[in-house]
């Protein structure tokens, strides 16, 4: 059906779309996403294969990527992201996961450390940044979007006047508008 590359049928596969064109074709027609090329049928799978492949993950590890960390020592693994919360941590973990991207967590100080190799923090990045991890799309309801300000304070919530500018009356949070320049407090 398509190019036949050392007995094997190849195609170019969309990860977004979950389709599969023509070798020939480089960019999917439907969402624009550069296509990758591989063995027809393997699907997302495929794409799984040649990122650890890529990463240099042998067979085995691949086959077994929620383990593959454990036997490393923390010292040869670098921290991609600090989460306060098991809520917080777990659509990272998840993100992870779709891509079998080997991770593994270290709770310290009541923190969970996200640890992975070095060699895979921009790949680990991507996937944090694809799922919208960390993003925070609610309005702060303490900010009037319309007059540009806050009509309480985020920190204690005590009402603000209309006009207001500089510290917080009740918590000294500073809350100074755009182009004030903020002094630091001098400590003696």
């Amino acid at each position: 059906m398509f190019a036949n590359l050392r007995g094997m049928e190849m195609v170019r596969y969309c990860p977004v779309c979950d389709d599969e064109f023509r070798p020939d074709i480089t960019v999917c027609s439907d969402c624009g996403s550069a296509l990758i090329l591989q063995k027809e049928g393997l699907g997302a799978k495929g794409v799984v294969d040649a990122l650890a492949t890529q990463r240099g993950d042998p067979a085995a590890l691949h086959a077994e990527w929620r383990t593959a960390l454990d036997g490393l020592p923390v010292s040869n693994l670098v921290p991609v992201r600090t989460f306060d919360s098991l809520n917080d941590l777990e659509p990272a973990v998840a993100a992870f996961a779709g891509i079998e991207l080997p991770s593994r967590v270290l709770v310290q100080n009541g923190r969970y450390l996200l640890l992975i190799r070095p060699q895979d923090v921009t790949e680990a990045h991507n996937a944090l940044h694809q799922a919208l991890v960390d993003a925070d799309d609610t309005a702060d309801p303490a900010f009037d979007a319309r007059a540009g300000r806050y009509s309480n304070c985020p920190a204690c919530g005590a009402r603000l006047a209309e006009n207001f500018t500089g510290e917080c009356p009740e918590c000294g949070l500073e809350l100074t508008g755009p182009g004030v320049t903020v002094t630091p407090p001098v400590i003696e």
